[in-house]
């Protein structure tokens, strides 16, 4: 049964929150902590809010709300959305060749361990579902401008064995730096600010997170569809200064407060005994946080306090634009230039409308002794009318719609195509006057311009991605698992795998591996990293009129011998070319056998 409201009889107290927190007082450090980082969220917030103004309007645009001001009822407020048809006509041809990072090694015998982690990212990117949340970052950078991920270390995951989670970052929650250019490029801190109920802060940081209190002080329906800024108590003091346009909240929910995770860097010093080479002790001064320092806190309560987690030292969110605004850390969105010509455009159609419901039910006009009553007047067709003589009951013609309007409509149109890089022939739909198959792939080509420079935006974001998840694996992935993945030939394989790190710092993988019937099979294999991966960025061509082109131009190459067989079915991205290829070979070697088993015959 539902939970009820109690409902108090006159003069009854309210009864007191038995879970509320008792007096907390936080330490002298912790004070100064969180004024510090508040100071500092002040500013990345000052900084960030000359951005998003639009955002929660530019993801109405794409939803479709686009008039902000209440009509008439009996005038039109029509939608084509053409920023819809805009966006998904653009994100699934990105997101066709199934973009993807891989490793190759920097030195040639490391070429067995940058295998291994291939098949680790292939395991983790087919079971964590990883393309879907790509793709909802290329959806934020084609609305916002900017697109985040954050690639953490979750220990609660696979029962407590822990997982490396990769997800999208709603960004309404990202506040980075204001001088950074990148997530960890000219960056000196970034910080994540959402709000969370008060149950599930209790239950992730059970020790302190019972003093956290609901620090909401407006709580609205702050929902995508229907946004209002949600304001927050500052924990030092009374003032309202920390406001969020923070989605997914109802009115309805539980009490929440803000809880602000803080990567920042920290030059705090601390003294370190050491001993010298003559056995002696010394004091020596270090960074206590040369990697960064991580803080998690809500209210005027500090939930974790310590150095950065990760060894790479980056803070753990990536950064996808849409295009890119030089030196700034935000990109721009696909909307915020067609905006404009989008509403002109619908208040266009809709006033083509209004004048068609003018024209088609014109007005009439009758004398107040005519002897009609108004009321039976409707437009019911082969309607009589009866009226007195010599008075008049006419309709009025209403006014024709002008032929430049419909003009003006389809030049809007063309107008936002161009200013969204949008042509017909990207959609499917023929261009006249052109049919040879290489001039179309030309158009096409040419037409793909705006495709080609967010492709190359996607390739430096997923840079940045495989080179942190490299560093995850070898950081957490040093007890033994067991992975899986589905190969090009359509076969599962598993192996189980760990990382070892030797006395002199090299890193050691040990793979074991399982044959079909799921037997382990009995030698470990040991794959040794000497020097460092690179980060390969394989994000294809998406548009099939290429790939066709590709395959004519390799096809041509290998006839002319200039490429081998390997060579033409990688490259064409071949679907499980591998095992075409081991046929081929045996029935190659077979034709080869028989051929020379034929000769020996005939010279017997």
């Amino acid at each position: 049964m539902a939970d009820q409201i109690p409902i108090l009889q006159e003069h009854q107290a309210v009864e007191r929150d038995r879970e509320a927190p008792l007096n907390f007082e936080p330490t002298q450090q912790e004070r100064t902590l969180i004024a510090k980082l508040n100071k500092l969220f002040a500013k990345y917030r000052h900084v960030r809010n000359r951005y998003d103004n639009d955002w929660m309007d530019d993801y109405k645009f794409f939803r479709g709300r686009q008039w902000s001001e209440q009509r008439p009822s009996y005038r039109h407020s029509e939608v084509i959305n053409i920023v819809f048809q805009t966006i998904q006509s653009q994100v699934p041809i990105l997101t066709d060749a199934r973009p993807k990072f891989e490793y190759v090694p920097e030195e040639p015998s490391d070429r067995e361990f940058a295998e291994f982690m291939n098949e680790i990212t292939t395991s983790d990117w087919q079971s964590g579902n990883w393309l879907y949340k790509l793709t909802e970052v290329l959806y934020d950078g084609h609305i916002y401008g900017t697109g985040l991920s954050y690639l953490k270390w979750d220990q609660d995951k696979r029962d407590g064995r822990g997982a490396i989670d990769y997800s999208t970052e709603e960004i309404f929650y990202a506040y980075p730096d204001p001088d950074s250019e990148n997530v960890n490029d000219k960056s000196k801190g970034f910080m994540k600010a959402e709000p969370m109920t008060l149950a599930d802060i209790k239950h992730k940081w059970p020790e302190r997170g019972k003093f956290v209190t609901s620090d909401v002080d407006d709580l609205l329906d702050a929902s995508k569809s229907d946004l209002e800024p949600l304001k927050f108590r500052d924990p030092t003091g009374s003032k309202s200064i920390i406001e969020s346009s923070a989605a997914n909240v109802h009115p309805l929910d539980e009490k929440k407060a803000l809880v602000i995770e803080a990567y920042v860097q920290d030059w705090e010093i601390e003294e370190v005994e050491v001993t010298e080479d003559d056995g002696s002790k010394a004091f020596e001064q270090r960074l206590r946080y040369p990697n960064g320092r991580r803080v998690v806190y809500a209210g005027k309560v500090v939930l974790e306090d310590g150095p950065n987690p990760y060894d790479d030292g980056k803070y753990p969110w990536q950064r996808w634009t849409n295009y890119v605004l030089p030196r700034e850390f935000w990109g721009e969105s696909e909307i915020s230039q067609i905006k404009g010509p989008q509403k002109i455009f619908n208040k266009i159609y809709s006033f083509i409308l209004d004048a068609m419901t003018m024209t088609g039910n014109p007005i009439w006009i009758i004398d107040h002794d005519s002897g009609i009553d108004p009321d039976k007047l409707t437009n019911t067709p082969g309607l009589v009318v009866e009226k007195n003589p010599g008075t008049e009951a006419r309709r009025a013609e209403g006014t024709q719609l002008q032929p430049y309007i419909l003009q003006t409509l389809d030049r809007v149109k063309e107008y936002i195509d161009q200013v969204a890089g949008s042509q017909d022939i990207t959609r499917g739909i023929p261009t006249g006057g052109v049919t040879a198959a290489a001039a179309i792939a030309d158009l096409q080509n040419a037409a793909q311009t705006r495709i080609r420079q967010k492709s190359r935006n996607l390739d430096a974001y997923l840079q940045d991605l495989g080179s942190q998840y490299a560093s995850r694996v070898m950081q957490f992935y040093t007890a033994p698992r067991t992975f899986n993945y589905v190969g090009d030939d359509g076969v599962t394989k598993y192996f189980r795998a760990h990382i070892e790190t030797k006395e002199d710092g090299m890193k050691v993988a040990k793979v074991q591996r399982f044959d079909d019937q799921g037997r382990p099979e009995p030698v470990v294999n040991e794959y040794e990293l000497r020097g460092k991966l690179d980060v390969r960025v394989t994000t294809g061509t998406a548009l099939a009129s290429s790939k066709a082109r590709l395959k004519e131009e390799q096809l041509a190459l290998y006839d002319r011998g200039l490429i081998d067989k390997e060579e033409y079915f990688k490259s064409t991205d071949y679907p499980n070319w591998e095992a075409v290829l081991e046929r081929i070979r045996e029935q190659e070697a077979a034709a080869a056998q028989a051929e020379a088993e034929a000769q020996g015959a005939a010279q017997a």
